[in-house]
């Protein structure tokens, strides 16, 4: 049975993985080659897994790793451990199989994907900046240069949303919005409520494309500028900043709130919402050091950082993107400092996302120390007069985002999907 059982698969694996009919015939799948474990098992591809087991060939051309039937790259390879870059497959999930010196192994497992998206900017050593959408590591071809910046992502359903110049993308299509001489500059914002497009942006929001202005917070306000939006049921919260007023405001459907509005001085980035509680983060220059929380209006400090660029909940605990004076921090957990992986880097958090059982992180890294007061901390709007790379985290291993010959790169936004 033993002679018959093992041309037949093999056969079968050749078909499957389009590979050269070199497998050696006698014994069959076993032979001492075994899967133990594989991590991660989800992910985009371009995540780098790690297989373990036992019988692998150390020379890596010989440990042929198959997802569905696309071949997977085989970075590096013992007896025990081999590492690979995960294919695209096109598909939701792939089975992972392994055969070593043209044997298949005893067992298989699920690979289960992603497809990450990231908004940010590449910019020239003059400062001038290019509008940039990264999906699974790829830039993408939308949108173009005549944009500066791609801003906060969201989805809805297979639709993919973010922010830019005077108008927002739905997938690789440009909504422009109308902006009279008042109120025109950047959409920050953009989500999907009960089927309405809510894009919030200078003076207030669009709905399905119709101007809201938002009312000033007080007689010495200015119009305000909506930074973030979120929906809880039929709730709309704006965060919005108040340049002439300096003021952080937190609108709950279009009116101001008094209890819960930031500080003069704040700059509020972004807003989050955990059963009654509603989270506001951003800076207030008037506490130092500037990072703020404020949580149904009441502010805390987060020391020692200068933003809160972030905010994200995922079980009991709270994840926060900051970036400023402790330059050497991914992200806070519950308060608590999570170090990156290169303790002699500068890293500036700025978007938080959570997939299966992986936290991403992304912002950007500057390759050596820097001290905070030799230099302006980079926003959402500012160009730095030196190279940054745009990188990002999942669970604390670090993927560098393409930038072509540009001086620099950005982050803005990360979303991921599960297929």
């Amino acid at each position: 049975m033993k002679k018959i059982f093992f041309p037949i698969i093999a056969a079968f694996f050749c078909v499957i993985s389009s590979c050269k009919p070199d497998f050696p015939g006698g014994e069959g799948p076993g032979s001492g080659i075994n899967i133990t474990s594989i991590t991660p098992l989800e992910g985009e591809p371009g995540t780098h897994i790690t297989i373990k087991g036992t019988g692998f060939n150390v020379n890596k051309a010989k440990d042929l790793v198959f997802f569905n039937t696309v071949k997977g790259t085989v970075v590096s390879a013992t007896t025990n451990s081999i590492e690979v870059i995960v294919p695209e497959t096109n598909t939701s999930t792939a089975a992972i199989r392994l055969a070593v010196n043209s044997i298949p192994s005893q067992n298989s497992y699920t690979f289960h994907f992603f497809d990450l998206y990231v908004t940010g900017r590449v910019y020239n050593a003059s400062g001038k900046s290019f509008a940039r959408l990264w999906k699974n590591s790829v830039v993408q071809s939308y949108p173009d240069n005549s944009f500066s910046t791609a801003l906060r992502l969201f989805n809805n359903g297979n639709d993919i949303y973010f922010g830019t110049n005077s108008g927002y993308f739905k997938n690789n299509t440009y909504v422009k919005l109308n902006s009279n001489s008042t109120y025109q500059g950047l959409i920050n914002s953009v989500i999907v409520n009960n089927g309405n497009v809510i894009a919030g942006g200078p003076g207030g929001y669009y709905k399905n494309g119709t101007f809201i202005e938002l009312p000033h917070y007080d007689a010495v306000s200015g119009y305000p500028e909506v930074e973030d939006i979120i929906a809880v049921k039929d709730t709309l919260y704006f965060a919005a900043y108040d340049p002439k007023g300096s003021t952080g405001i937190l609108y709950k459907n279009g009116v101001p709130v008094p209890e819960e509005h930031g500080d003069r001085h704040a700059l509020p980035l972004v807003v989050a919402a955990r059963g009654q509680e509603i989270h506001v983060g951003g800076l207030n220059v008037e506490l130092n050091p500037y990072a703020t929380e404020w949580v149904n209006g009441k502010s805390h400090g987060v020391s020692p950082y200068d933003y809160v660029n972030d905010i994200l909940f995922h079980g009991n605990d709270e994840y926060q993107a900051v970036s400023g004076s402790n330059f050497q921090t991914l992200y806070l957990k519950n308060g608590i400092r999570v170090a990156p992986t290169e303790p002699n880097s500068c890293f500036f958090a700025y978007s938080l996302a959570w997939a299966g059982s992986s936290l991403y992180v992304g912002g950007n890294l500057s390759s050596s120390p820097v001290r905070e007061d030799s230099y302006e901390v980079p926003t959402f709007n500012s160009v730095p007069a030196y190279p940054l790379e745009a990188v990002y985290y999942r669970n604390g291993i670090k993927t560098v985002l393409p930038r072509g010959s540009y001086y620099g790169a950005m982050v803005n936004s990360i979303l991921v999907v599960e297929r």
